[in-house]
């Protein structure tokens, strides 16, 4: 027997979810190639503060990583990071895009080192943030670039992939 619907009862489809929320959902099964391994505690002390359980990599091995980064002084300067998961559009926490305006954020990508000047800059066009965000809950937000990457089948530059199963 087919569900009947009441008057006033909204039906929701897989169509009417709003293009974040499917943007979220693709975002939450991104698969990194291989596991990141632990870091020693002499490891640990030549890392910057931030850092933890970190290691260097190589151009390429994170093609999807991109830095968000803001005016200082008379400097850009990294604050946050993403995964790129289109040629314009950037995962990143919302806590990353919560108190900055559009146009003081730079994303670079393309690089493993932060003052490497062959590294594509790219300016926001704007921020969604998770509608529910409220620190620590729902720390995801999307951003919007106002022009693509160059992205390459081969490194420096890809998007993050998404496991189909």
């Amino acid at each position: 027997m087919p569900h009947r619907l009441r008057a006033g009862q909204q039906v929701r489809s897989i169509m009417a979810f709003p293009k974040f929320t499917i943007a979220v959902i693709i975002a939450a099964f991104i698969k990194v190639s291989e596991p990141w391994p632990s870091a020693t505690d002499s490891e640990l002390l030549i890392r910057p503060k931030r850092v933890i359980k970190g290691r260097q990599v190589e151009l390429g091995q994170a093609p999807f990583q991109v830095s968000l980064q803001r005016q200082y002084e008379d400097r850009l300067t990294h604050y946050c990071g993403g995964s790129l998961l289109a040629d314009k559009w950037v995962l990143t926490a919302a806590h990353c895009i919560r108190d900055v305006k559009e146009e003081n954020v730079v994303v670079k990508a393309g690089m493993v080192e932060l003052g490497d000047p062959t590294a594509q800059q790219r300016h926001v066009k704007a921020f969604f943030k998770h509608p529910n965000y409220d620190k620590p809950n729902n720390d995801i937000g999307l951003i919007l670039l106002t022009e693509a990457f160059e992205l390459s089948t081969t490194a420096p530059l890809r998007v993050a992939t998404v496991p189909l199963a």
